[in-house]
């Protein structure tokens, strides 16, 4: 009878466990300090609109961020990888229209446009934002180019910074 209630006792702290690991946090945007302090200069309104991508295909060496408000709010953030490789991650406000371009599924609700020289672009209409993902090589071989499905995979991998 003891043995039945600490087989018992065991298997349900085993499925406690089991059930804590599955419900991990969501991820962090890719951030660093100097990213996060241009991240506080933004305005609130804008700021809430913004989603970032918690997945980059490489460990970026570095990362820069630049926040503008001239005609319209704008963030952009760069993920680099030794100076050669660089994504750059854009949002400004209001809508884009995407022609001729090749529309894939990011999510059941927003399509993006990918443009085959290495550009994915998206509209956000629920928080009236545009997105621009895009990947240059700097490098002297130009070998290095980020496929489809990765930018679709970080696109779809942007969160809230709330």
């Amino acid at each position: 009878m003891i043995r039945a209630a600490w087989i018992a006792i065991f298997a349900s702290m085993m499925l406690f466990l089991v059930s804590c690991q599955n419900d991990q946090p969501a991820k962090e945007p890719l951030t660093n300090e100097k990213v996060k302090q241009v991240l506080h200069t933004i305005p609130d309104h804008f700021k809430k609109k913004m989603r970032l991508p918690t997945h980059i295909p490489f460990k970026p060496t570095n990362m820069e961020a630049h926040y503008s408000s001239l005609h319209k709010h704008s963030y952009q953030q760069d993920y680099v990888q030794n100076t050669d490789h660089v994504v750059y991650f854009i949002i400004t406000e209001g809508t884009s229209t995407f022609n001729n371009l090749e529309k894939i599924k990011l999510t059941s609700e927003i399509d993006a446009f990918y443009e085959k020289k290495g550009i994915l672009y998206w509209n956000d209409k629920k928080n009236d934002v545009h997105y621009l993902l895009s990947t240059v090589d700097h490098s002297k071989q130009k070998q290095y180019k980020l496929t489809k499905e990765q930018l679709v995979k970080i696109a779809a991998s942007a969160v809230s910074l709330e």
